[in-house]
């Protein structure tokens, strides 16, 4: 059986409710619509890869069906830990993802 098995299912509130500290701070937990976001008159920038590695540390996925176990920096470095996480198959030659 895979380590990433689903997690039972969740209300909004209670899926917030379950998130670690570290993922509030870091994902707006307000609702919004693609559609608005892309009628904002920002500025487009240029943003250094350095700035944004930080997205591998929040606790992202579950693990054995609990959620916010696992972050993407724990995928990356370590794939063979984590043989079913869908992300592994990123790092994966296309010829090893195909049948």
């Amino acid at each position: 059986m895979g380590t990433d098995r689903a997690a039972p299912p969740a209300s909004s509130d209670a899926l917030i409710a379950s998130m670690p500290l570290a993922l509030k701070e870091a994902l707006p937990l307000v609702p919004w619509r693609i559609d608005e976001l892309w009628r904002l008159d920002l500025l487009l920038r240029r943003v250094p890869v350095q700035d944004l590695v930080w997205l591998l540390d929040p606790p992202l996925w579950r693990l054995s069906g609990e959620r916010f176990r696992v972050v993407p920096r724990e995928v990356r470095d370590g794939p063979e830990v984590h043989p079913d996480h869908p992300a592994v198959s990123w790092r994966r030659p296309h010829s090893e993802t195909t049948a």
